[in-house]
């Protein structure tokens, strides 16, 4: 395929260009959660908690969201509940166990919604048609992977405008577990 400067290797060039996005926005989250002694599990866990809808909250829902065991999103809970960011109390029909955020843990949630500033800072300079259609291209492709087996299903609205989407939340390792320190363990 013939790129758009005239050079073969578009594709290779989107792929490379994705990978260096990938890895920069992991090394800021990382980096973000180290900050508040969090993994990445519980910097998300607190972030998706943050956002609605409310049946997001349950731990098997943040489980199955986040592609990790209930055991696994569990022991984060917990972890998150004795740092004292989260409780954690049954659901109306006593069965679920739902997640909510503490006061602290609403300071620390907005603290770390910021990780995502420099990306949007980015976005902000591109024409919002551009934007429009590099959201159907993204979401077309995330969708054929999906298919594919490469990534995790995801919730993502495929609307332009994004309304209602919490957006794409990263897999975890379901044979690690988080530690009260935010380190990982197997």
């Amino acid at each position: 395929m013939t790129g758009i400067d005239g050079t073969d290797g578009l594709d290779r060039r989107l792929v490379d260009a994705f990978v260096r996005l990938g890895y920069g926005m992991r090394s800021s989250a990382r980096r973000t959660a180290r900050e508040h002694g969090l993994s990445r599990l519980q910097q998300h866990v607190l972030l998706a908690l943050d956002r609605p809808p409310q049946a997001r909250h349950e731990v098997a829902a943040l489980a199955a969201e986040f592609g990790v065991a209930t055991s696994t999103l569990s022991a984060s809970g917990t972890a998150l509940k004795r740092k004292g960011l989260v409780t954690r109390s049954p659901d109306k029909d006593g069965r679920r166990r739902v997640l909510a955020l503490t006061e602290a843990g609403k300071e620390v949630a907005r603290a770390l919604s910021t990780q995502d500033d420099p990306l949007m800072a980015a976005l902000a300079g591109i024409r919002e048609q551009d934007r429009v259609t590099t959201l159907r291209t993204v979401l077309r492709m995330i969708t054929d992977l999906e298919s594919a087996g490469v990534v995790g299903a995801t919730r993502t609205c495929p609307s332009p405008s994004g309304e209602g989407s919490p957006g794409l939340q990263p897999r975890f390792d379901e044979d690690r577990h988080d530690t009260d320190d935010g380190r990982r363990r197997l």
